[in-house]
């Protein structure tokens, strides 16, 4: 097939502008879902090659396009997914979203091939702005609150993304997106926002728990998934240290996972724990490690992405996703519980699921012990979090959530889609490793690696019974303002107070000037050394 020097992402760019004109929903789904199949075909045709799309712009090479494994295979599943999410929301979407969506998967599809460090701060700045707006709901107070938050945080990713850019690009004198010369830790810190890392994690179960079904749906599978991607990119591979990060968050994002009822808030945790294995694989350095931490990527936007449809679709047919008062949904929707069943074993790397292959790999990728071993304690718990879902969701008598809507058939189909894929997946792993280039030798269907995959499972499953009524449901509290949000009211404060001395006068303005401009000089030179 001939390759199309384009990104993909201006397609879908494209199509958000043009979904504005259509008369419908039916309309801007069809058009939503030919760019998503143009940008296919362009993916088909090209290449893995350096530099297939560049200009210069004031003696800067631009780089649009450049296409590696890592790249193309999530870009591959964007795709999927993207698909996906679309015919399970369609229906709820108002005019705006659609172009919002389109410009959201765009710009996320963008980054995923751009060479340069100035098309990658656009893309990334404005995935996090198309997000905002879809957010963003000017009659809700609570969305709106949820909406500033949630910009306010990545904005300050932003900003340390800009200045690590600046340092970099002043040391190196190039452009071209690289291991940063300069500036890591704000790097480090930009990716940890979008990632949500352990810490500046808040924004993310605050957002996706709290707006609408659909637009949790969409975003679930993205903006972290992007952080991944830009820790890929921009950070050193083989990094033990990152690695050790990783097992951290995938721990202590299982525990805050199964403290929690309500169904979406469990999923948001759940990503964060999931985000670890991710950031384990590209820390471990090894082919087998990148390669696995790429496919977890893969995987994890497909069971997830599954997953907050289930919730979607209990959240319309019931009204809520509170656990503690669900129970026997397996009766009321079974579709919903048979594909929430294999998003759940495919999260918890049961054998015979696109999570296990990952998961696999990664394992197979250290000969460290206590990455292993953590790996492993962290998949005891993912385990007991969904076993918890399922059994209180939707395995328990005694429950009878009153069914006040059927599931639309579009929501029906969607999850569907997403589950055969993964079936698919699952039993494919030598055409999967093929996609990276690689072959592991790892025998996934042996006697040995089903059993070792079994043990943490098994392990959960046991002790599910005697945890039984310490991670019972309970009813959630309402979103409180954190640290983040008092320190936002503060500095807002602060600049009604410093706004009052600025009377017009030139000399004060000048002298800010100057402050801004010596205060800058002084952190260049300090944060130089980082």
């Amino acid at each position: 097939m001939p390759s199309i020097p384009i990104n993909p992402g201006f397609i879908l760019i494209i199509t958000g502008i043009l979904s504005i004109f259509m008369k419908n929903n039916r309309q801007r789904l069809i058009l939503s879902m030919a760019g998503l199949v143009s940008s296919l075909f362009i993916l088909l045709g090209l290449p893995e090659a350096e530099r297939l799309l560049t200009f210069v712009f004031l003696d800067l090479e631009i780089i649009l396009l450049e296409v590696d494994a890592i790249s193309r295979n999530i870009a591959y599943v964007f795709v999927a997914f993207g698909a996906s999410a679309f015919i399970y929301s369609y229906k709820f979407c108002e005019r705006k979203e659609f172009l919002l969506i389109n410009l959201y998967l765009g710009f996320s599809f963008m980054i995923l091939f751009v060479g340069d460090f100035i098309s990658f701060f656009v893309a990334w700045e404005l995935i996090t702005l198309s997000a905002f707006f879809l957010i963003y709901d000017i009659n809700d107070a609570l969305r709106q609150n949820i909406a500033q938050y949630y910009i306010l945080m990545h904005v300050f990713g932003g900003l340390n993304l800009l200045w690590g850019i600046i340092l970099h690009v002043t040391e190196a004198g190039s452009i071209i997106l690289a291991v940063p010369e300069r500036g890591l830790i704000f790097f480090l810190i930009s990716i940890a926002v979008k990632i949500a890392f352990v810490g500046v994690h808040t924004w993310l179960p605050r957002t996706y728990a709290n707006i609408p079904l659909h637009i949790s749906v969409i975003l679930s599978a993205f903006t972290s998934k992007i952080g991944v991607y830009g820790l890929y990119r921009l950070i050193e591979v083989d990094n033990i240290l990152i690695a050790y990060f990783g097992v951290f968050n995938a721990i202590l994002g299982v525990i805050f996972a199964i403290i929690h009822s309500d169904i979406r808030r469990i999923l948001s945790y759940s990503i964060v724990s999931q985000i670890g294995y991710m950031i384990v694989g590209f820390g471990i350095g090894s082919e087998l490690g990148i390669a696995g931490g790429g496919f977890h990527i893969i995987n994890h936007i497909l069971y997830k992405g599954l997953h907050f449809m289930m919730a979607g679709t209990i959240i319309y047919s019931v009204g809520h996703d509170n656990l503690k008062d669900l129970g026997g949904l397996w009766k009321k929707l079974p579709l919903t519980f048979v594909t929430g069943l294999i998003a759940s074993l495919s999260i918890a790397g049961i054998p015979f699921s696109n999570g296990y292959l990952s998961k696999t790999m990664i394992k197979h990728g250290t000969d460290n012990r206590i990455i292993y071993y953590g790996m492993i304690i962290a998949g005891i718990g993912t385990a007991l979090t969904f076993i918890k879902v399922i059994y209180f969701g939707f395995i328990r008598e005694g429950k009878n959530p009153v069914m006040k809507k059927r599931p639309l058939l579009s929501m029906r189909l969607s999850m569907v889609f997403l589950a055969g894929i993964m079936t698919i997946i699952a039993f494919l792993p030598e055409q999967m490793e093929s996609l990276y280039n690689i072959s592991t030798g790892i025998n996934y269907f042996s006697g040995y690696e089903i059993w070792t995959a079994l043990q943490p499972n098994l392990i959960a499953l046991a002790l599910f019974p005697v945890l039984k009524n310490a991670i019972a449901p309970q009813p959630e509290h309402p979103i409180k303002p954190d640290f983040y949000t008092n320190f936002t009211h503060f500095f807002l404060e602060f600049d009604k107070k410093v706004s009052v001395i600025h009377t017009g006068d030139v000399v004060r303005y000048v002298t800010w000037v100057l402050f801004a401009l010596v205060f800058l000089l002084v952190n260049f030179y300090i944060t130089s050394w980082f």
